[in-house]
């Protein structure tokens, strides 16, 4: 018997130091054991979640106080079941916030479910790091367009550009974009660049670091002096800039990265080009305004990169850069010597397209840093495939 009194106080002691534990703002509530009678529960409160993961979810979203759980399999289902619904939530907007629990996070939710405690977080600011995390992605329909070398876009007119014309429209070139120096009412262009995700812009440093007032233009389809009003296009603002660090001259890593504003979000709708990250390029094209405010398309051949430093040794003999390696840049030559590229006014950041035929894609092989001379036929590029590691990451982090 007194064995039995013993047993039965140690038991109720285990129940009121187990009532009375705290994970921060947790408390494990004890059960009566009856799994008919009481289920675990875990407490996700929505408002809360948007507050610490700096997220304003614009819509109301309502979601029980708490889930119940009977088991792991219905561990799963609630975690999966609470993604789309932070996820649908916003289906009828254009643009939505895609919830996804990280693995750890995901875990831990299972834990806690398998561990039949009861969590809750209510009206404190002690949250715990289930609650506190920023893993909210803003995201279009397609989530991969914010995402380097997840969508690739092609020209509109393939057939078009294929048998070569030296004149274009460029809608057929749908990432193209013209970066814009502003004063009041005037935008004068400075550089190009080509979209590589929905929200940004690749282009050179040295553009962007000699020009203030930076705005994008995309969809620009007329040239008028130098304010390029019409009907079509899309003005963006600069909300982020991220400049190479080993960027030293026009030739050495001369990379910037623009990030548009996200007050134009629900208005976004824009294709991307791909980096090549293939061994081999096949037909290279790079289009711009020449001085008769024509939109041309040029094709390219590469040249060794040797052999152009030769023709033009004062090119390095003015560069200093001590990081520049010869894999870094290439040279390549305009092929049809009837285009006007005597006359032609092609801005840096201006993107040349290698056309992939094996898979029938476009990708953006380089980016124009300099013309030789006003009528040289040879230029410089940047070669993106040794620069697109950083480019992904710059691009990934810069929110």
């Amino acid at each position: 018997m007194k064995l039995l009194t013993v047993i039965l106080l140690f038991i109720n002691l285990l129940v009121i130091v187990k009532s009375q534990t705290h994970k921060g703002c947790f408390s494990i509530v004890e059960f009566d054991g009856d799994k008919n009678l009481t289920t675990p529960q875990i407490f996700i409160n929505v408002k809360n979640i948007s507050k610490y993961g700096g997220v304003n979810l614009r819509v109301s979203i309502s979601i029980p106080p708490y889930v119940s759980i009977k088991n792991y399999e219905d561990a799963i289902s609630v975690v999966n079941q609470t993604e789309n619904q932070l996820e649908s939530s916003n289906n009828s907007m254009s643009i939505k916030w895609k919830f996804i629990f990280p693995e750890d996070i995901r875990t831990e939710l299972l834990e806690i479910a398998v561990n039949e405690e009861v969590y809750e977080c209510r009206d404190t600011e002690d949250y715990p790091r289930i609650l506190n995390y920023q893993y909210y992605l803003p995201l279009e329909k397609n989530p991969r367009d914010t995402v380097v070398n997840e969508v690739c876009s092609k020209p509109k007119d393939i057939g078009n550009i294929k048998n070569f014309s030296t004149t274009s429209d460029p809608s057929q070139w749908p990432w193209l974009a013209l970066i814009f120096s502003r004063t009041n009412d005037t935008r004068t262009h400075v550089c190009s660049g080509s979209f590589i995700t929905n929200r940004h812009v690749l282009t050179t440093a040295s553009c962007v670091l000699s020009n203030n007032g930076l705005e994008i233009g995309y969809k620009i389809t007329e040239l008028v002096e130098t304010d390029y009003d019409n009907t079509t296009a899309v003005y963006y603002k600069l909300k982020n800039l991220r400049i190479h660090p080993h960027y030293g001259s026009n030739l050495e890593a001369n990379i910037a990265i623009l990030e548009i504003t996200d007050d134009d979000i629900e208005t976004r709708n824009i294709d991307q080009v791909c980096i090549w990250s293939l061994p081999e390029a096949g037909e290279l094209y790079m289009t711009d305004w020449n001085e008769e405010k024509q939109f041309q398309q040029l094709k390219f051949v590469i040249n060794k990169t040797v052999d152009c430093l030769d023709m033009y040794p004062n090119v390095l003999a003015n560069d200093n850069s001590p990081f520049l390696s010869e894999d870094d840049i290439f040279c390549a030559t305009v092929i049809d010597k009837n285009t006007s590229y005597y006359n032609y006014f092609s801005k840096e950041g201006n993107g040349l397209v290698a056309y992939d035929s094996d898979n029938d894609e476009y990708y953006l092989r380089g980016m124009l840093t300099s013309f030789f001379d006003v009528y040289s036929a040879d230029g410089f590029f940047i070669n993106l495939e040794e620069y697109y590691t950083w480019i992904k990451h710059a691009t990934e982090t810069m929110y």
